[in-house]
């Protein structure tokens, strides 16, 4: 299957080259955040300048970045960034080889404590840093191929290894579930794991062999929770592979070529956990960046929006479309009643037929499909005309998907006087969890009215369950706006992950 191309959202142009970039975890405020590490080295004065810029992202079409705090200095820089979980402290792994502590206030962005810790050995630069699951512990690498872990209440060093690699250091990270063990990558070509309980002469418990990446040195890492023996690392080289920690001589496991090296590798913000079967970004320097679906090792999403390297002095907000993942026309909507399906769902709108619900609000000043009725057509595949046009006058339609045109659907939905349609493959199991883009390819129907998908796990559900408390229709809202509220606030069906 070929990548979908993502496109750009909205674009902003830095001071500096920026080497990280971090979502905040959402908080209570709260608009979505994003911290940016900046770091340039001056050749002709031989000086390293850089710090952090924070910004709120607005907007819902196209994304605007709104700065709320800057701290850049000409003897400075930043290479790496880590939220704490509680969205309020920012970790900075620093071009003067010290770790910054930037602690933002609950309710504004501007002007917040700033401390700075010992990041290991001296007159280097710090290249990487991870945070414990405890959030306890941080552990950086640095330029000269040392690692380090200190403590971050304490500002303590716990443990220090300044030869882990014979050249930079360039990542490191925690395992998962025991902070004891250490995975670091260098530009000595090597993956190494370290146990931190053993003497500092035998803690190297396991490594790659330097024909593992003969083509480069190895630049990113990321632990996955489950299984908690995997992890990922990336290249100069290119390709995002997998490694079994327990076996790290033996080589990947399996691999992903990418092209054009591999800098980063993050996590997709809604995952519950680092697993095997999820999606991760990875920046690819040269080529762009992709989304990896880790459960197929296939690319599905890219982004090639940059123009230089992917630390270039330009931050682009983009988004990629896959049957599970927002595209910019998605919409929600939330159920009230019953009490048992009273959750936050997703729709996919029309493609090319029909009004849009947005407009329809826009229209009438007003949201005017707040407490409506949804009510299943009869029949439910609607391909002819309903015989239950009483109950759907003035009301949402619920409907089957196949045997007939889209535009059919909602047309007949539309003579029984019903003022929108929802359309789900209740039926077939193998499209549970797809969205389907409804498209007419003729315009021997022309429907007026909005429609939309919802995939069939959801509208099975929404039928059984009204079957089951004695109801006709259910009541919703639609649509709703959830730009700025708290993801975890969403309330998504338990049936299904987004």
């Amino acid at each position: 299957m070929s990548p979908v191309e993502a496109k750009t959202r909205g674009t902003l142009v830095l001071p500096l080259c920026s080497d990280a970039v971090v979502t905040r975890p959402t908080t209570e405020c709260d608009q979505q955040v994003v911290a940016v590490a900046l770091y340039q080295l001056d050749e002709a004065r031989n000086v390293r300048q850089g710090g952090i810029q924070v910004f709120q992202v607005n907007g819902d079409d196209g994304f605007e970045f709104e700065e709320r705090y800057r701290d850049v200095t000409l003897s400075g820089g930043m290479l790496d960034l880590s939220w704490l979980s509680n969205g309020l402290i920012l970790l900075g792994a620093g071009a003067n080889g010290g770790i910054s502590v930037w602690n933002f206030s609950p309710d504004k962005l501007e002007s917040p404590d700033k401390t700075e810790i010992r990041g290991g050995q001296g007159n280097c630069l710090l290249l990487s840093l991870d945070v414990s699951v405890d959030e306890r512990e941080v552990v950086t690498s640095n330029s000269h191929g040392g690692i380090a872990v200190i403590e971050i209440e304490t500002e303590r060093c716990l443990w220090e290894h300044g030869t882990a690699h014979d050249h930079e250091a360039w990542c490191v990270a925690f395992r998962r579930r025991d902070s004891s063990v250490i995975y670091s990558g260098g530009d000595d070509c090597v993956l190494k794991c370290h146990d931190r309980r053993v003497p500092l002469d035998a803690c190297v418990v396991g490594k790659t062999s330097r024909s593992c990446f003969e083509a480069g040195g190895v630049t990113a890492l990321s632990v996955l929770d489950d299984p908690e023996d995997l992890l990922l690392s990336g290249s100069y080289d290119g390709r995002l592979r997998y490694h079994d920690c327990r076996m790290l001589s033996s080589g990947p496991v399996s691999e992903v070529s990418l092209g054009g090296g591999v800098w980063r590798i993050k996590w997709k913000p809604t995952s519950k956990a680092r697993q095997r079967g999820s999606d991760v970004a990875v920046a690819g320097m040269y080529e762009g960046c992709y989304v990896v679906d880790t459960g197929a090792d296939e690319v599905v999403v890219r982004y090639t929006g940059h123009e230089g390297l992917m630390y270039e002095p330009r931050l682009d907000m983009y988004t990629g479309v896959r049957n599970v993942d927002r595209i910019d026309d998605d919409m929600f909507f939330q159920i009230l009643e019953p009490e048992s399906l009273r959750y936050t769902y997703k729709l996919r709108p029309a493609k090319n037929f029909g009004e849009q619900f947005s407009n329809c609000c826009l229209r009438e000043q007003k949201c005017c499909w707040n407490g409506i009725p949804l009510v299943p057509a009869d029949p439910m595949d609607l391909c002819e005309d309903a015989l239950n046009p009483d109950e759907l006058s003035g009301r949402l339609a619920l409907v089957q998907r196949g045997s007939c045109p889209f535009a059919l659907k909602v047309v007949n939905a539309e003579r029984a006087g019903a003022v929108g349609v929802i359309v789900s493959d209740i039926v077939s199991s193998e499209l549970a969890d797809v969205y389907i883009e409804m498209i007419v390819d003729d315009d021997k129907y022309d429907p007026r009215i909005p429609a939309a998908y919802l995939p069939g796990v959801n509208g099975r559900m929404i039928l059984n369950r009204l079957h089951e408390s004695h109801r006709t229709y259910a009541l919703v809202n639609i649509p709703v706006n959830l730009t700025n509220v708290p993801l975890e606030k969403w309330k998504q069906p338990p049936w299904q992950a987004w």
